[in-house]
């Protein structure tokens, strides 16, 4: 994808036909819809990443990203694992004929949704407000979550990523340098 010789330019016409191709279908459907009088289809969700596609300099910040994601995967895994836990732990916390249940901790998938709010501080007061007035104890259990999880491992992810975003451009630079060596040597 750039890194060898001479590819550039195949890569860029075979992208760009790749890319009219599915405009093309992208339209046709849409006027094959807005004559049957239905809505018609829009590629402008997926356009933006149709265009990186052709951007040759957003190619190598694409291999770092694929490169990177393997490395910071076991992080997200246990983050993972961390929401699904709490949330069990407020499924069992929480007393099913209190409002703090029913309007939080319903079933698993309402109650993980909850607390992946709380762990984006989108929400966090909303679930933990009427527990506290409740019982004053329950706080012990959100701030742990938000100490734990949001402070503690979301940060510890954000940073590794980082690390390893910082040795992939290095990797790269090294492998960009030997190219233009190698290159300046043959000419």
């Amino acid at each position: 994808m750039g890194y060898k010789r001479n590819t550039s330019n195949a890569y860029q016409v075979y992208t760009s036909a790749v890319i009219l191709f599915i405009k093309a279908v992208f339209n046709l459907t849409s006027f094959a819809l807005i004559a049957e009088g239905l809505a018609p289809v829009s590629c402008s969700p997926i356009e933006g990443f149709l265009c990186l596609l052709i951007e040759l300099q957003y190619d190598i910040h694409i291999t770092f990203f694929l490169r990177t994601v393997p490395k910071f995967i076991l992080l997200t895994v246990v983050i993972s694992t961390f929401i699904c836990i709490y949330t069990a732990m407020g499924m069992f916390l929480f007393d099913p004929n209190q409002l703090e249940a029913q309007l939080y901790f319903t079933d698993y998938g309402v109650a993980l949704w909850n607390m992946i709010m709380v762990l984006n501080s989108a929400n966090w007061p909303g679930p933990m407000m009427p527990a506290v007035i409740e019982n004053r104890a329950l706080v012990i259990y959100f701030y742990a979550f938000l100490l734990i999880v949001n402070w503690g491992l979301l940060n510890l992810l954000l940073g590794f990523n980082y690390f390893f975003f910082e040795t992939e451009v290095n990797i790269v630079y090294v492998m960009q340098e030997k190219t233009r060596v190698d290159n300046k040597a043959e000419a």
